[in-house]
């Protein structure tokens, strides 16, 4: 096996590559110990998608209608926090998010054949509502599902220039591509091959579905040029 192309988020992958390791512990100067590090700093957060056709999540007025309606609690940070607080006690989040998120609802159509079935009378609009936070009318939901998205901090937006080629730091090589190390890792060390990391936590900006297909070309490019071929960029949209 020349190459292993991880199309997972960054915690599966560490999950994953952890177990090549015979030690607990890998060194954090070897291949596998730096590619772990790394992947670990990435941090995920649980977000709820409800299709639905309640007409309450969009603003009253048809002047302020968005593509993407934005809303949020209007209260002080402490108070929020406190809300926070009462509601982990309660357990009440299977249905929306707590205060301190941000519910975002995109006009999905509205005139949909999804919609076909249901009696003339009923609204046509298909909502898509992103961290609800209050309750949808549960006889509007056409689906709902949870769902982990990568959270961008600080310490990610460090380590990321590393998983994409052409932006190194300090001259460190990418860990695209990195071999893992030796026999100490449970790994033969080559003079080829490697792994290699594509998903929207490996792309340029906010973690998107356009970063997995951005990192994926990356990567192509990467492997393309390793195995002594040809590219021609004007062939690449990315």
């Amino acid at each position: 096996m020349d190459y292993i192309v991880f199309a997972t988020q960054a915690n599966q992958a560490a999950s994953l590559l952890s177990t090549l390791s015979t030690s607990t512990t890998p060194s954090k100067t070897s291949g596998l110990g730096k590619t772990l590090e790394a992947l670990r700093s990435f941090e995920y957060v649980n977000a709820l998608v409800v299709n639905h056709t309640d007409r309450s999540f969009l603003p009253s007025s048809s002047s302020d209608l968005r593509d993407l309606n934005l809303a949020a609690y209007q209260t002080t940070l402490k108070a929020r926090l406190e809300k926070r607080l009462e509601e982990e006690d309660s357990g009440i989040w299977t249905t929306h998010l707590p205060s301190t998120s941000i519910e975002t609802t995109h006009i999905v159509s509205s005139q949909s054949s999804l919609l076909s079935h249901r009696p003339s009378s009923a609204p046509s609009t298909i909502l898509q509502t992103t961290n609800p936070l209050r309750p949808v009318r549960e006889s509007t939901i056409l689906s709902s599902s949870w769902f982990s998205r990568a959270f961008v901090s600080a310490r990610s937006k460090d380590v990321l220039p590393s998983f994409l080629l052409g932006e190194r730091t300090n001259k460190s090589p990418s860990l695209q591509g990195l071999a893992l190390g030796g026999v100490g890792d449970g790994l033969i060390e080559r003079n080829r091959g490697g792994c290699y990391f594509v998903g929207s936590w490996c792309g340029r900006g906010i973690p998107l579905l356009e970063g997995c297909v951005t990192s994926a070309e990356e990567v192509t490019k990467a492997l393309l040029t390793r195995e002594g071929g040809k590219l021609n960029r004007s062939l690449w949209p990315f």
